[in-house]
């Protein structure tokens, strides 16, 4: 008996996994999410290797669905419906099979048995099953177990919670309540220069995307995408120059996320935006400005450990060019608009 109990036991609960899994990618679908496969016995970071759509781990009892917009991130309430469709699984075979368990247990706490003489009694089930139950203790066991493993999945998984290498559908929900674009924005890089221009001129300089050729040469052209709004929202294309040995450059849009004339705009890669530029623009006295850049990176807020510690390494890695790109791209804009007007060139970079 407890070797068949054991078995209804493992059977019951991977089978409740596997629809909590399922759970997750139904409701991704519709919300518009893309499902691109799934992990039994382990966590993403075995997704993250080539392999086929179902990939299996080494950790009995945990298991992924992987997920991804068709543009941005995971956000809002599109990701609280994600992360609670497992959740709603597990809470829909627990309620399903209460009543049934509820009445088992009457019936073996009066009888000592689970195949006395008493009937179960669900609203739920048909009445010929109801008659069976009693005289089968495996198939009775298994809806006994099939209730307390998913009203304890239900728990389990909204307890807001980071463990070692995975976060808690709860912790999720938690983040995206709190935070509905699901991103925490880092500082990479910063720094300023004082241009001997008026802001006006300088705002204008800086919102017109043709000219941008002028202090980047690694942009051959750019223009406004023809339908963009002006404004947050507006796309600017930019046709990079060709790469050796590639004999094409890449053509970027950039979004508009923060619009503010002439004191502020944020923009970054359309749709995305991960790493995000931020121009603030000060009037110093008059005719001379003060433009401050600072470049953000955007990662999820709470994730597992070993994902932050990836992450930050990352970070530490890429903020050395991104520093030194941004300092060129002060000086070239300073070099260029000074060099435009009548005075000096005295555009000074400092942090």
């Amino acid at each position: 008996m407890f070797i068949v109990s054991t078995a209804i036991l493992l059977a019951v609960y991977l089978g409740s996994q596997v629809l909590h899994e399922a759970g997750h990618a139904l409701a991704a679908l519709l919300v518009g999410y893309r499902v691109r496969g799934f992990v039994l016995f382990g966590s993403s970071a075995e997704f993250a290797r080539p392999g086929r759509f179902i990939r299996f781990g080494r950790s009995f009892g945990r298991a992924a669905t992987m997920v991804t917009p068709r543009r941005g991130r995971i956000r809002g309430w599109r990701g609280i419906v994600v992360y609670s469709g497992g959740v709603f699984v597990n809470l829909v075979l627990a309620v399903l099979s209460a009543p049934l368990s509820v009445s088992g247990l009457r019936c073996i706490f009066r009888s000592g048995s689970s195949n006395g003489p008493c009937v179960a009694s669900s609203p739920m089930l048909p009445s010929h099953l109801e008659e069976i139950l009693p005289s089968h203790p495996a198939l009775w066991l298994a809806v006994q177990i099939l209730f307390f493993v998913n009203l304890v999945a239900v728990f389990t998984n909204l307890v807001p919670r980071v463990m070692p290498g995975s976060v808690s559908d709860g912790k999720h929900i938690l983040d995206l309540l709190r935070n509905p674009s699901n991103t925490e924005w880092v500082v990479m890089a910063k720094g300023s220069v004082v241009i001997d221009r008026p802001r006006s001129e300088v705002w204008d300089f800086l919102y017109e995307p043709s000219n941008v050729t002028q202090y980047d040469d690694t942009i051959v052209t750019a223009y406004r995408k023809p339908g963009s709004p002006l404004g947050v929202g507006e796309i600017h294309v930019n046709h990079r120059r060709p790469v050796p040995p590639a004999t094409e450059g890449r053509v970027d849009e950039t979004e508009i996320y923060e619009f503010d004339p002439p004191s502020l705009f944020v923009f970054g890669a359309a749709g995305t935006g991960v790493i995000r530029t931020e121009l603030r623009l000060h009037a110093v006295e008059p005719g001379v400005t003060r433009l401050s850049q600072v470049a953000w990176f955007g990662k999820y807020p709470a994730q597992s450990p070993r994902y932050e510690a990836r992450v930050l390494a990352a970070l530490e890695a890429r903020r050395p060019p991104i520093a030194e790109e941004l300092t060129r791209n002060l000086e070239a804009i300073g070099r260029t608009l000074t060099t435009a007007g009548s005075g000096p060139e005295d555009a000074v970079i400092g942090a």
